[in-house]
This record gives structure tokens, sequence and C-alpha cells, in this order.
């Protein structure tokens, strides 16, 4: 990996790129280096850095997973869109805490429903205050009526699918598959 990270981040715009990036981190200071950049004060730069983690093998997970708070704080304050649902992706990906985090959880209850995020953000929601609320039976209950009150026929096809992916896990008491 380029000793300038942020500069090689800079210059990047293909997947091709970002897979190459991904597929030459070689050690936990690279990992470390790439999740610095997620906060970088330059929007393409934070956000690269972002989509590259998403890309690392499941060696890094681990690692990602030791950075769970500051990754969740970091999704919840994201002001750009593309690097929220990046950063819920990593979310997605790792162990959920138990008990589970009480700001990511109304965070994503709210986001979930809102249909001014985009659909992606939405999605991930969905899985991860599923994911938080499975073993907890209280909570289990208000998330189902969130669910009932959003109508299948006024979401679009994909939150379509993922809400009903996650009533029939629901019904069945399973987690949802990671993909």
């Amino acid at each position: 990996m380029s000793p300038d990270l942020r500069e090689t981040l800079a210059h990047v715009a293909r997947p091709a790129d970002i897979r190459r990036i991904a597929s030459g981190v070689r050690s936990a200071d690279e990992v470390r280096r790439l999740f610095a950049l997620t906060a970088d004060g330059e929007e393409r730069i934070a956000y690269r850095a972002a989509w590259t983690l998403c890309h690392l093998g499941p060696a890094w997970h681990a690692l990602l997973h030791e950075r769970y708070d500051d990754l969740a704080a970091a999704a919840i304050a994201a002001p750009h869109a593309g690097r929220r649902r990046l950063l819920l992706a990593l979310l997605w990906r790792q162990p959920q805490p138990e008990p589970p985090r009480v700001d990511l959880l109304d965070f994503c209850l709210e986001a979930m429903a809102d249909p001014a995020q985009p659909h992606g953000v939405r999605m991930y929601c969905m899985k991860l205050a599923y994911e938080m609320c499975r073993t907890q039976r209280d909570l289990l209950h208000e998330f189902r009526t969130l669910l009932d009150i959003m109508e299948p026929d006024t979401l679009p096809p994909s939150l379509r699918a993922v809400r009903r992916n996650v009533l029939t896990a629901l019904d069945r008491n399973h987690p949802l598959p990671r993909r």
C-alpha cells in the first residue's frame, strides 16, 4: 500500500482502484490508517476510505470489530449519506454487542422509517435494528410495530424485500443471513 494513503485515495475513482488498495492492505496499522481517514475533512477522501474498508477481506473484520463504537458514532454523525451507508455496512458485518448501543438503535429505528433517507441507509438500518432487537423481547415488539407501520405498497422494491426478509427471520426467531 502507498505510504501516502490519503494522496492515493484522492486520485482513485473506479471500483477496481478501491479493490486494488484493499487487496494491498497487509497490516493492522494500514487498517487503522484507513479507518482514521473515514473522518477526513475532505468528504471524497472519507468516502473512499470507508469504501476501501468495505472491500477488506474477512481477516480484517475482527480488527474493525474492535472499533465498533467508533464505527457506530461515525455512522450516526456522517454528513454524507453515501459514507453513512458504507459505515452501516461495516457495522452490519460485525457481531452486535449485548446490550445494544441505544444511540445506534434509536438512529436505526428512526432512519429505517424515514423516506428522506436513501434506500441503502434504510436497508442497513432495518437489518441492524432487527439484530439489535432480536434478543430483547420488549424491543422486538416495538420493532415489529414499526415494520407493520411501514406499508409494503409504499416502499420501493428493495426495501419491500428487506422488510419481507426481516419479518420472515423475526417470525422464525432466526438471525438474518450475512451476505
